[in-house]
């Protein structure tokens, strides 16, 4: 028989079939009457395969998270081996890193923020486990061997403030005046205090009076340095009578400039410019050159100046004035803006010589000139309205 016709056959066999009757026979075709994919044997082998697969891909992954993990382990010895911690301080820094919310251990060397974050946390388990003052001590001078050798903080000597991110209350000077309040609480009132002790491990001060407090108490602090506020949180470590005894921080945040009132006044002064170097072209190369200076507004360590000097913004100058009768104010400063008026130049400029002392002194003689500037006016109010009346 010719293909053509049997294949003519087969498709008017095929259009006399029921849909259902087309699937039945497309299924059992060359099986004999029984399915591949029915067949018990070949579906129980397909799971099997996809078990052993799902097996062997999780232990391929538990496999890798362990290498990974002996990795860190291993780069964190490596690292506490390089910077000779001893066994104390490992143990210490393995609790920081515990508390720290790092994702990997060794990110802990790393991470000084991390790392204040798990100090935090650890100092409250501490108090909360009610430790004694010794082993409180002997924890802060362990964690301040750590911060000096992870780089955390640099070995200075106490009392000297210095710039950039190295500021910490350890530079505060003993003799130097903070204020206190209970941190968490906006309308908490500040007490003023004394630093009494300030060394590489607690920073001890006098409240002006007793003052008792709970260790693991918070404080926020607050401490002048010219024309900038430092603020930081301690830890009241105990509380004697000699003082309250504080934790460091190495978190030291810089507030908004103090400020200062601001008092309009008639001052005649000098001003010449000061810079580092000067071209020696000069016969007079030794000698500043002043300028005639009229003093208008005082706040703080700010001065407002009108003058025939035409200084550049952030250039250093030299300014000299007499506050008071035969008393005269002698310092360096930065000009800060340079505003023309309709007659002449005012010109802003920063003292930036004084010390806290001397920030106070100016303050205190510009309150009292203020008070006499308000108590004039009103004199002159009382006057012109007598007169009038």
């Amino acid at each position: 028989m010719p293909l053509y016709a049997i294949q003519s056959v087969l498709v008017g066999l095929l259009c006399d079939l029921t849909p259902h009757e087309r699937y039945q026979a497309m299924r059992q075709l060359d099986t004999g009457g029984k399915s591949l994919f029915t067949d018990k044997w070949f579906v129980l082998l397909g799971w099997s395969l996809i078990f052993f697969l799902t097996v062997l891909l999780l232990a391929v992954r538990r496999m890798r998270i362990e290498k990974e993990k002996r990795q860190i382990e291993d780069n964190y010895d490596a690292l506490s081996d390089k910077l000779h911690l001893t066994a104390e301080e490992r143990e210490i820094l393995d609790a920081i890193t515990a508390r720290s919310g790092l994702p990997q251990k060794d990110d802990i060397f790393a991470h000084p923020e991390a790392f204040e974050n798990g100090l935090a946390s650890l100092m409250k388990d501490v108090f909360a486990d009610g430790h004694n003052l010794v082993y409180r001590k002997k924890l802060q001078a362990a964690v301040y061997s750590i911060k000096q050798k992870l780089g955390y903080i640099k070995p200075v000597p106490a009392g000297r403030p210095h710039s950039g991110k190295v500021q910490s209350s350890r530079h505060i000077p003993v003799g130097k005046a903070v204020r206190l309040s209970l941190s968490g609480k906006e309308t908490a009132k500040q007490i003023r205090a004394e630093v009494i002790v300030n060394d590489p491990y607690e920073l001890v001060v006098a409240p002006e009076f007793p003052l008792a407090s709970q260790s693991g108490q918070v404080w926020t602090v607050q401490y002048n340095t010219g024309s900038v506020t430092w603020e930081f949180e301690a830890i009241t470590l105990t509380c004697t009578e000699r003082g309250l005894e504080l934790n460091h921080s190495d978190r030291i945040r810089f507030v908004n400039r103090r400020r200062f009132p601001r008092v309009a006044v008639r001052k005649d002064g000098v001003i010449a410019r000061f810079p580092v170097f000067r071209s020696d072209e000069d016969e007079r190369a030794f000698t500043p050159v002043f300028f005639d200076a009229h003093i208008t507004e005082i706040s703080g360590p700010g001065l407002r100046i009108h003058t025939e000097l035409e200084p550049a913004i952030a250039e250093r100058v030299l300014v000299a004035f007499e506050l008071e009768p035969g008393r005269i104010v002698q310092d360096i400063g930065q000009v800060r803006d340079v505003r023309q008026t309709p007659t002449d130049r005012a010109v802003i400029v920063e003292l930036s010589g004084l010390g806290d002392r001397a920030v106070d002194e100016l303050v205190r003689i510009t309150n009292q000139l203020a008070g006499r500037t308000r108590a004039e006016a009103e004199a002159e109010n009382s006057q012109l309205l007598a007169e009038i009346i």
